[in-house]
């Protein structure tokens, strides 16, 4: 869509190859959390993974982006990749796999559709805080050099695989032994 100039927005500018770095990135994000039962085995996430890289710097080449920054976003997208594997497999092992979908999709995608309607119709508006807008802004914020590279937000999807695993872990320790 950036190599056909496609704008997605109102105001968007010719030049819109330049925006090829974001939205990988955002895309990456995106797709990680709508696949995420697929990532209960480590193969799964690893092929993700390796797809992930030479998208992202194809996609850096193309929006003439400096390296470091394409390093810097797909390390963001990689950071939710294994924070999506992990969860997965520790949510497999309990009947809140949906939910940890549900929460998985809505705190990635819904941050970016949050930042879009405020861009679109409230222009006006302070900025969404990272930890709010979720790993999907975050990525494209990283990959648009809108912030520094603080390791704060990229933990965050750790933080989510780790509350999913502790709960599994809960779940297991009071199950009968048979």
């Amino acid at each position: 869509m950036c190599a056909g100039r496609i704008g997605l927005w109102a105001t968007a500018p010719q030049a819109s190859e330049l925006f090829a770095l974001p939205m990988m990135a955002g895309v990456q994000i995106a797709a990680a959390a709508a696949i995420f039962p697929q990532f209960n085995r480590g193969t799964n996430a690893a092929m993700a993974l390796f797809a992930a890289w030479p998208m992202g710097l194809i996609a850096a080449t193309l929006g003439a982006a400096p390296i470091g920054t394409a390093v810097r976003a797909e390390i963001a997208v990689s950071f939710w990749i294994f924070a999506m594997a992990l969860s997965s497999s520790a949510a497999s092992a309990w009947r809140g796999r949906e939910i940890a979908w549900a929460i998985a999709l809505l705190w990635s995608v819904g941050g970016g559709v949050l930042l879009y309607l405020r861009l679109e119709f409230s222009a006006a508006a302070p900025p969404l805080p990272a930890s709010i807008a979720g790993p999907l802004v975050y990525a494209i914020r990283v990959a648009m050099q809108e912030t520094n590279s603080s390791f704060l937000p990229p933990l965050a999807p750790t933080a989510f695989s780790a509350v999913f695993f502790t709960i599994s872990q809960a779940r297991r320790s009071r199950a009968p032994v048979n």
